[in-house]
Parts: C-alpha cells; structure tokens; sequence
C-alpha cells in the first residue's frame, strides 16, 4: 500500500513542480495580502517555512490523512504504523538542516497544520523524531523503482 501512494501527494511535474511552488511563494508571498495586512507578517513562521519549502511526500501525508476523506475526517484510515513509513523526513520546516548529513533533516515530513497527527504517529509507533523501519526498505524500493525507469 504505501508504495502505491507514495507520490499522491507530489504536484505535476515531480521534483520541478516542487521546485517551481517554492519559488513562487519566496517570489509572491510577501506580496500578498488579508485585511490590508502581508501574509508574511500573518503567519506563523513554521507556515512561511511550510510553503517556502514546499514537499511532495509532506503533501502525501496531508492527503492521507485529512484531503481523501470518503467515510470520515481521518482521511484513508490508513494504519499508523503505515502512516509512520510515509514520513521519510521527521521533522518541520524549521528543523530543515540540509548540511547536517542527516537524512532527517533534508526535508521536512510535516505541514504546520498536520502537526497534531505527526506526533500522533510518532509516540504511537514509538519512533519519535527518527524513521519508521520500513520507511527505509519503502525508500530503498523507491530508488531501484526510479533508476529502472530511466
């Protein structure tokens, strides 16, 4: 299951539809407006952070666990074990460290809004701040999946 929807949440184009949201919003969020006021000085930073940084699997655990909803608010119902493996970067857009060396820290795995169900998962499936186990094995499938395509 999990490898069916690992790019549910990814925008047209893959990697260079990320590309291009981000740089939208570091080009056009300060232009934009609600009640007079930029949406800069209104949002939270974890917020501007969310949209300057942008990310097709965060968008996937959105989509999961409260877009796709058909029965109720809890999206797919999906297990959280599951959901854990969905999360390949554990940590917000303001933890992004992509100099640390760690995988963890190359992107984020959460939008400020999903953060109640982020950590949900992560005291549930007891990996708090670090990677499910099968979220490697899923990445690693991942990866053959994409260097036989080309």
């Amino acid at each position: 299951m999990r490898r069916l929807i690992h790019d549910i949440g990814n925008p047209p184009f893959g990697h260079f539809g990320e590309t291009s949201i981000q740089d939208w919003f570091k080009q056009n969020l300060g232009r934009l407006k609600f009640k007079g006021e930029t949406l800069e000085r209104l949002l939270e930073p974890q917020m501007l952070q969310d949209f300057y940084n942008f990310e097709g699997n965060t968008q996937a655990f959105r989509v999961v666990t409260r877009l796709h909803f058909l029965v109720d608010e809890h999206g797919m119902n999906l297990t959280k074990a599951l959901l854990g493996t969905i999360i390949k970067y554990p940590v917000s857009s303001l933890e992004i460290d992509r100099n640390s060396g760690d995988i963890r820290t190359k992107k984020m795995g959460y939008f400020y809004g999903d953060k109640e169900n982020f950590l949900d998962i992560q005291e549930s499936t007891g990996t708090r701040g670090k990677r499910h186990p099968l979220a490697f094995l899923l990445e690693a499938a991942d990866d053959i999946a994409y260097k036989t395509a080309i």
